[in-house]
């Protein structure tokens, strides 16, 4: 390479700062496979003093601090297109990898290295600010807060027990018929012993009857007396039979 272009590519890698990316990472692992690009450079018949394309990679990758160009299915594309118009060099300048292509034109009346120059440093621009630091702020964004757990599920119901069935007590027995009340007057009867003294001149004895009606208020009784005595004479009586 050429002293003038290393002493432009410090110059312009002194200006562009630093990314995250890093060209020995391996571009399945990075979160975004945009900052991977197709290079399409392209170069008027005629042009003298341009860069070439071992050049251009090699001043790009400077810039961005890793090699951004990969002539595979990467889906992001970087176009160079110069040519000349009237006493000019034009670049027209496309990078796709952005939600939208970005596109730019240089007109300038200068040797086509200087051109080409002035194209790499719109591209790093364009890629840092499109691509770049777009993707650094989503990896250095915090996570996004994890949703609380669900609360647990209620219970399923549970059923009621089965109503206890209430036995209605039996019947109670009839309460029973009033018994006859009794006749209330009775009757009694008395047999007794009967002994006598002083009803005879000597002492008799006998059996005594008892005959009764009795109501609880009142009573009614007839008693008789049979008395017995020796047959015998007493003196001023005269003999008595039994």
């Amino acid at each position: 390479m050429r002293p003038c272009c290393l002493a432009v590519l410090l110059l312009l890698a002194g200006l562009s700062g630093t990314v995250a990316a890093r060209a020995d990472e391996p571009p399945g692992k990075r979160p975004l496979a945009h900052d991977y690009f197709r290079l399409d450079y392209r170069v008027a018949p005629g042009l003298r003093g341009c860069l070439s394309r071992p050049d251009l990679r090699e001043l790009l990758a400077g810039q961005l601090d890793y090699d951004a160009i990969r002539q595979d299915d990467s889906p992001g594309q970087i176009v160079i297109d110069l040519s000349r118009q009237g006493g000019k060099i034009q670049a027209r300048l496309v990078v796709d990898g952005a939600e939208k292509p970005w596109e730019a034109t240089i007109d300038k009346a200068s040797t086509c290295e200087d051109v080409t120059l002035d194209a790499l440093v719109n591209i790093n621009a364009a890629i840092t600010m499109l691509i770049l630091i777009p993707m650094q702020q989503k990896l250095s964004a915090p996570a996004p807060p994890e949703a609380p757990p669900a609360p647990p599920l209620p219970p399923p119901p549970v059923a009621p027990p089965p109503c206890a069935c209430t036995v209605a007590p039996p019947p109670l027995p009839p309460p029973p018929a009033p018994r006859a009340l009794p006749d209330p007057h009775c009757y009694e009867l008395g047999l007794s012993a009967v002994f006598s003294a002083g009803t005879a001149p000597v002492v008799t004895g006998g059996v005594g009857g008892t005959v009764g009606l009795r109501w609880p208020q009142a009573s009614v009784a007839a008693e008789g007396r049979v008395l017995f005595a020796p047959s015998a004479e007493i003196e001023g009586y005269g003999t008595r039979d039994n």
